[in-house]
């Protein structure tokens, strides 16, 4: 088990469900930060889909070593499992399942310490989730997941800074900021989460944030 908590998009989502989830493009965007659970079928060949094939993929996307591929079918299990680089499980209304390489996937209220916690957001507030002693969290809102809070007026550098963090793998907030998608990279106020243990806030001249929030097309 890894020391740093495992963060996995669920089919591609990040900020909540989806209509493109299982979506290519939206899983390798997904991918730039987290690691993804994909939904896989085989029906000569494979494809992505929850609720029926629907995206073609090749095998070599399932490579992904940050991909988690969950068999809708047991011919894409079977396909999967003779591949070593695939990274799989099969799972349905099961408590937990053990993934190709060891992890203990459980169903949604079901984790157990050490296990993969699967999308807690049904049973209350992300911000107010406490992950100690699992090794890793699968949600729609995993943008909304980390410990560390870091913050700023804008034109400080702090994306620099949280690129540096998210590479050294410090469960933090993502660095994005999109109007209307994850409002806490320039948040100007404590978000009132239990989740987060520590922050940092980054302020600087007060020009350059005004500088900053107009490249971006953000100002009010």
């Amino acid at each position: 088990m890894t020391n740093t908590l495992i963060k996995i998009s669920h089919r591609g989502n990040t900020i909540g469900p989806s209509s493109n989830e299982n979506e290519p493009k939206h899983i390798k965007f997904a991918l730039k930060t987290y690691d993804v659970e994909i939904d896989v079928w085989w029906k000569d060949g494979f494809w992505l889909g929850h609720d029926k094939p629907t995206y073609k993929v090749d095998q070599n996307f399932l490579r992904n070593p940050k991909l988690w591929c969950h068999a809708k079918n047991m011919e894409a299990l079977v396909k999967m499992r003779s591949d070593p680089e695939i990274h799989c499980f099969f799972h349905g209304e099961d408590d937990a399942t053990l993934t190709s390489r060891g992890h203990i996937w459980c169903f949604p209220g079901k984790e157990i310490p050490g296990s993969i916690v699967n999308q807690p957001e049904w049973f209350g507030n992300l911000e107010q989730l406490d992950l100690t002693g699992y090794e890793g969290v699968c949600s729609d809102y995993i943008d909304l997941v980390f410990d560390l809070l870091v913050t700023s007026i804008g034109g400080v550098g702090s994306s620099f800074f949280l690129n540096f963090l998210n590479d050294c793998g410090v469960n933090s907030n993502p660095n994005r900021f999109r109007p209307g998608t994850n409002p806490h990279k320039h948040a100007m106020s404590p978000p009132q989460a239990k989740n987060i243990k520590k922050a940092i806030f980054i302020y600087g001249n007060p020009y350059n944030a005004v500088l900053s929030i107009q490249r971006r097309c953000v100002q009010r």
